[in-house]
């Protein structure tokens, strides 16, 4: 089965930092995290700067002079914070 171009192109911004397969452990590039909080239609990068500013976000890891990640972990907990905070105005 043939997976869509945007797919294949948020595969190759993923990098594992250690192990064999997907896991917590991955640094993600800026592409992979505005597709990750954005779905099929990816956040834009000023959104996500402004919610790391107001702490919706996770912060980047700095990993060269022009070169920032974010760790999937980090990136899982936030978007599970966001979710958590739906149900709780909800109720």
């Amino acid at each position: 089965m043939q997976r869509p171009a945007e797919q294949k192109a948020t595969d190759k911004a993923v990098i594992t930092v250690a192990g064999g397969g997907r896991g917590d452990d991955e640094m993600m590039t800026l592409p992979a995290v505005l597709t990750f909080f954005g779905g099929d239609r990816p956040i834009h990068y000023s959104t996500l700067y402004r919610g790391i500013a107001a702490g919706r976000y996770p912060k980047p890891v700095r990993v060269g002079p022009n070169t920032s990640r974010w760790l999937r972990s980090e990136c899982l907990a936030a978007r599970q914070a966001l979710i958590d905070a739906r149900d709780s105005d909800v109720a």
